[in-house]
């Protein structure tokens, strides 16, 4: 399947799984995800996000699809506007983080997902993702986390800080489900445009 496929279908069925965003499942289905360390942010602007998404969920306890999808975005949004800001130690600037963190995103390719654009900013990561059928999103992304934490904090220069923290990167990542042909062509320039 070519990654000009596999966009969001209205009629086929859609699993909504909560964390502190929804994360929308669909067979097929072609992502745009976006991974943080755990010290990109400044923990002010994550409890106030925090209780933002809380207030909203409690006021929509019956949003449709198109309510959730237009609140993630919203949220979403804030988020890279506060990543771009270069905020925390910003380690994968290294030459050596970095790739790491491509090797690991490159490792199964074309065995257990398509890979689309990607780039490893300052302190997050966009990728373009499509899972082949038995692998799920939420697995692919925690095995990239998984083994570029062991290999991340191996390096000498890695701040103690995130050394030390209990989670290398931010557990819950952001994915979206790419709706169209423009939609991916504004992701891939979106991502092309944070290329370091």
């Amino acid at each position: 399947m070519s990654l000009h496929e596999g966009f969001f279908d209205r009629n086929k069925p859609l699993q909504i799984r909560w964390g502190d965003l929804p994360h929308w499942r669909q067979e097929g289905a072609l992502y745009f995800v976006t991974f943080r360390l755990s010290d990109s942010l400044p923990q002010s602007k994550l409890a106030a996000w925090r209780e933002e998404i809380e207030r909203w969920c409690k006021s929509h306890p019956e949003a449709s699809p198109g309510e959730v999808g237009t609140f993630t975005r919203r949220q979403r949004r804030k988020i890279e506007r506060w990543l771009d800001r270069g905020y925390g130690s910003c380690f994968l600037r290294d030459l050596k983080a970095r790739a790491i963190v491509e090797s690991a995103i490159r490792y199964f390719e074309g065995e257990r997902y398509d890979l689309g654009r990607f780039t490893v900013a300052a302190n997050h990561v966009h990728a373009i993702v499509r899972p082949y059928g038995a692998f799920d999103l939420s697995e692919i992304l925690h095995s990239w986390k998984r083994h570029m934490s062991k290999e991340l904090r191996r390096l000498p220069n890695i701040s103690a800080a995130l050394r030390d923290a209990p989670h290398l990167w931010q557990v819950e990542s952001f994915d979206h489900i790419v709706r169209s042909q423009r939609s991916l062509a504004r992701i891939t320039a979106y991502i092309m445009n944070h290329d370091a």
